[in-house]
């Protein structure tokens, strides 16, 4: 039979397809619901792809809105557009995917609900780990529900260091001395990339990648790179920030002492700037590496060869002075362009009925049926790691595994989102590089980026009407933490 049509029968094609544009919304997903029965529909945006789009829907039309009588009309969007479509006045209810940096930003400009207003967000908190608000949090009020939460964890392959006849190691120092063994035969230690290296290999062009955000993931943490200066100076006592984020903490000792031991490994030991995690680590080349654990999935679907030959642990920690170890860790940065937070816009008209749609949303047995469709729909590639816990303790996870993952899970430290954090992440790669790159010196370089960052902060404090005064902010919460949640 013909397979390919006639150059009439594609003219008839795209001028139908030109005339539907006038009249299908093909950001819709399933039925458009209007208010004919009286009720409002809620709109709510998600920025993932059109299977999971189409089975979030599904599970609105099956539960929620038979148990509620909330109408929900959901629509595939890139988030992208979320502050343009706000500023215009055609924003959604509700935004589902947005990134980590986002809530606090948006609600400076007052375009988010603060969910500590409703009298039940006590309860819906406790659904997740203290470290999953953090984000999303400033002063005493919060701003967005975590969907989704990834850390780091140490990977590496059991049957490469059983032959070299190395342990699995367990602390910094334990690192330090197995990467020159591991050199010796021509494989090496990974850690995160920078936000530099992983837009060149997704053929983003480089000039974006400068410490830069350009999709609104302007957090920190969105730059997977800093993860082990961030563990480093987690891990010793430090903070990243004064109190009420009135400036960066960059310039103690702690942070000075962190910054040199993370370029260190870089300039001294020599370790890949650029490199493909899942496939030097299938192939052994890199054996050891830190990655967050989401590299379980991909590892799982991309190399059955060595499944039973690798496993996860918690990642390399420092020894304190009574012997024990710190395992302590930064919240990790979702790869891609969905992000990880669910908010409520400041001009929805029900706002009662979309906090009822984040509280479903967010729930144990919604979260656990979400993840299991898309596991059976797209196998465990699409494993979700949602911050529900106990959702997270319903999947597939064998034992060991999930004990693994709560214990480093408990040791998450969340990373706060303050005005102009932008900078931070920016000029911290920027100081990394000419340190690495250039061999410039360590200490001098974090200071002079420090001062940078704490000029944009102010700047951005005075915009935003906050106060700059660092003795009187230092005085007031020298005796609680309540800038940041605080469970």
């Amino acid at each position: 039979p013909r397979v390919q049509p006639t150059f009439v029968e594609n003219i008839i094609h795209e001028i139908r397809a030109f005339s539907a544009s006038f009249f299908v919304d093909y950001d819709l997903v399933g039925d458009l619901h209007d208010n004919s029965e009286g009720i409002e529909p809620i709109k709510v945006w998600i920025a993932t792809g059109r299977d999971q789009a189409q089975i979030l829907k599904r599970m609105i039309e099956d539960t929620f809105t038979p148990n509620t009588g909330i109408q929900i009309n959901l629509e595939l969007i890139d988030m992208g557009v979320l502050l343009p479509a706000t500023l215009a006045g055609e924003g959604p209810d509700i935004a589902i995917g947005v990134a980590g940096s986002a809530p606090v930003n948006f609600a400076l400009r007052n375009a988010v609900v603060d969910l500590t207003e409703f009298e039940d967000f006590d309860e819906v908190a406790s659904r997740f780990h203290q470290s999953a608000l953090v984000s999303y949090t400033f002063r005493d009020k919060v701003y967005g529900l975590p969907n989704k939460q990834v850390f780091p964890m140490l990977f590496y392959r059991k049957d490469i260091l059983a032959d070299l006849g190395l342990e699995i190691p367990r602390t910094w120092d334990d690192i330090m001395n197995i990467i020159p063994e591991l050199q010796k035969d021509n494989m090496n230690f990974g850690l995160p990339l920078s936000a530099l290296a992983l837009r060149r290999m997704s053929g983003q062009s480089a000039a974006a990648a400068i410490g830069t955000a350009a999709s609104g993931a302007g957090s920190l943490s969105a730059h997977p790179g800093v993860i082990p200066f961030l563990s480093f100076l987690f891990q010793e006592g430090g903070d990243l920030y004064l109190p009420d984020g009135v400036k960066t903490a960059l310039d103690s000792e702690i942070a000075v002492e962190s910054f040199g031991l993370w370029t260190d490994l870089y300039a001294l030991y020599d370790l890949p700037i650029e490199y493909s995690p899942e496939n030097r680590f299938r192939i052994g080349e890199v054996p050891v590496l830190i990655s967050n654990y989401t590299l379980y999935n991909m590892l799982q679907v991309f190399a059955p060869e060595i499944r039973g030959r690798w496993g996860f642990t918690l990642m390399p920690g420092t020894i304190k002075e009574d012997g024990s170890i710190d395992h302590t860790v930064p919240n990790g940065a979702l790869a891609g362009r969905v992000g990880a937070a669910t908010v409520m816009m400041e001009k929805a008209k029900n706002k009662d009925a979309g906090w009822e749609f984040m509280k479903w949303f967010s729930s144990s047995d919604t979260q656990y049926r979400y993840g299991r469709e898309l596991e059976s729909l797209m196998g465990v590639a699409a494993r979700n790691p949602t911050a529900n816990i106990e959702a997270a303790s319903r999947l597939p996870w064998s034992v060991e595994e999930f004990n693994t993952l709560k214990a480093q899970w408990d040791l998450v430290r969340g990373v706060p989102e303050v005005p102009g954090a932008y900078m931070t992440g920016r000029h911290l790669d920027n100081a990394y590089r000419k340190v690495v790159l250039e061999n410039k010196k360590i200490r001098k370089t974090l200071l002079d980026y420090v001062r940078k960052i704490d000029k944009e902060i102010i700047i951005k404090r005075e915009e935003f009407g906050l106060d700059t005064d660092i003795d009187r902010i230092l005085e007031e919460y020298s005796n609680n933490s309540s800038w940041i949640y605080d469970d």
